[in-house]
């Protein structure tokens, strides 16, 4: 219990403050005595290196820009590497990899996940179809002369409809026959 006619950290008791004017009271006195000699800017900077709160924020902001600016370059190399990756791995029966990379790189995207489509399949998948509508990339098989089988490159069998291959591009008819596909009547 504090007694009421005492005065605490310079400022007057319940029973002075309806005599006193504020402008009595001293207050940089009064905040320097309830501080009891803390003196905050000093242990600020100690603490953080910097003279007041603003420079610290500041410093702060720009620490985060480049933290920012470190994550957006690796997280764009991560996904070149992943693509790069995915096209080299799907693309082994072409007679040059790093061609179809060249040619397919732009299209292609890659997730957080590091998963790769390209144009919205899954890689290997939209590769294998690629190198079947262009026999000519694919590596031959090892017999010798110009009508060597591409041995290397899965060829799907399937067969469709008369209505169905009459509607398709010449070079898509084309790239159908020779894969192996069959028009059934």
């Amino acid at each position: 219990m504090t007694d009421n006619n005492q005065e605490t950290a310079g400022l007057p008791t319940n029973q002075e403050a309806e005599t006193v004017n504020l402008s009595d009271i001293d207050v940089p006195t009064a905040a320097d005595n309830s501080l009891d000699g803390l003196d905050f800017a000093a242990q600020f900077e100690r603490e953080t290196g910097h003279k007041n709160v603003a420079s610290f924020l500041d410093a702060n902001k720009a620490e985060k820009e480049v933290l920012s600016n470190s994550v957006a370059l690796f997280k764009g190399k991560f996904e070149a590497a992943a693509i790069k990756t995915a096209i080299l791995t799907g693309s082994k029966s072409a007679v040059s990899p790093e061609f179809i990379a060249d040619v397919l790189t732009s299209m292609a995207e890659c997730n957080e996940d590091g998963v790769v489509t390209i144009q919205g399949k899954p890689a290997h998948e939209f590769i294998e179809e690629y190198l079947i509508d262009k026999p000519f990339l694919v590596k031959p098989s090892g017999n010798n002369g110009s009508g060597a089988q591409t041995s290397s490159l899965t060829i799907r069998k399937e067969t469709i409809n008369r209505s169905s291959f009459d509607k398709m591009t010449g070079s898509k008819r084309t790239s159908f026959l020779n894969s192996g596909g069959k028009v059934i009547d």
